[in-house]
């Protein structure tokens, strides 16, 4: 994380291509999807990489790369 702000900024895109990755990890084993997003929030209190991912994934992206709904 840049500047203390997930997601935004200079972090937007490694955050963007976490989001990418775990719906990607989903889309082939939702059960190692899960654990890893359960040891992230673990280690990252307060993170919004679980939000984000279920938000984008129930906006229909699917970690294709580029991939972003607003």
């Amino acid at each position: 994380m840049i500047n203390g702000v997930e997601g935004q900024g200079e972090d937007e895109f490694r955050h963007r291509c976490a989001v990418r990755y775990v719906i990607n990890l989903r889309k082939n084993d939702r059960t190692e999807a899960m654990r890893l997003l359960n040891n992230w929030d673990e280690k990252h209190p307060g993170s919004r990489l679980r939000n984000d991912v279920m938000t984008q994934w129930s906006k229909g992206n699917r970690g294709e790369w580029g991939d972003w709904r607003d």
